[in-house]
């Protein structure tokens, strides 16, 4: 894993990769440069088979308080278009990616910051943790898939609520909306997403993997639809080394060690 970002921190341990959005004196805004490190980072990972789960943190007070304001005002057609190419791009690499990926929301998540936590699978949030739908205070839609995931959370009323008012959630709203899959004490942030993380890291790899893909695809699906991609999905892996470990497991009663996942 490359370690000369200058906007994030990347560090692997034990299959776990976790990515540090690292301009902490500027709330983690979304400059070129971090929006290309971030991209540049997800690629890596998302080839490296070291690398078994991935969180994604701030440093600072803030998660991410989305695009960086201050280069807005001047910014034409062409160069918008590219920011939102890129905030769509790793929208895209998150879901995407075969591997889970937790967002450790520290403090502020605001605007595109929000939808990057919402992309991905399991949302940990500070009790201090902020969510903000902020783009109507700067007269903007919601984007990095914000339109996309809120009616899916939490139905498209609610989802209409946040956007048209721009208004703040504690993370205990949003846990009770479904925002936020866990909110722990401040101090516990690191250690319970870590703790969670290397369960997840341990786990049969292709089959997480597999079970995000039809998850997402289910929303767009039929049943019959569904049914059938699982015949597929489930052939496949019932042809790989961790359901044999699993089965040996079983048979003597004690925890599977998966291994690589790979197809024998």
């Amino acid at each position: 894993m490359r370690s000369d970002y200058k906007e994030l921190l990347a560090y692997e341990d034990n299959g776990v990769l976790t990515i540090t959005f690292n301009r902490h004196d500027r709330l983690n805004v979304l400059s070129s440069t971090i929006k290309q490190e971030i991209m540049d980072c997800l690629r890596e990972a998302q080839t490296d088979d070291s690398v078994k789960a991935i969180v994604l943190t701030g440093a600072g007070k803030a998660f991410c308080a989305g695009g960086d304001l201050n280069g807005f005002g001047g910014m034409d057609a062409v160069a918008a278009h590219q920011h939102m190419s890129q905030i769509g791009t790793i929208v895209s690499l998150i879901t995407a990616m075969e591997k889970p990926i937790i967002a450790a929301v520290n403090g502020y998540a605001t605007g595109a910051g929000c939808n990057l936590a919402l992309a991905c699978d399991i949302v940990f949030a500070a009790k201090s943790a902020k969510f903000c739908q902020s783009f109507r205070n700067v007269g903007l839609i919601p984007d990095g898939g914000g339109t996309y995931f809120l009616p899916r959370l939490i139905g498209p009323g609610k989802a209409k609520d946040l956007i048209f008012t721009g208004r703040m959630l504690t993370a205990e709203e949003a846990e009770r909306m479904g925002l936020a899959t866990f909110v722990v004490d401040d101090e516990r942030l690191q250690s319970s997403v870590a703790e969670y993380a290397r369960s997840l890291a341990a786990g049969p790899s292709v089959a997480i993997g597999m079970a995000k893909m039809l998850i997402h695809r289910s929303s767009q699906c039929s049943l019959d639809e569904m049914l059938e991609y699982e015949r597929f999905a489930q052939a496949l892996c019932m042809q790989t080394e961790d359901h044999q470990e699993g089965l040996l497991a079983f048979r003597q009663k004690r925890l599977p060690a998966f291994g690589s996942g790979k197809n024998e």
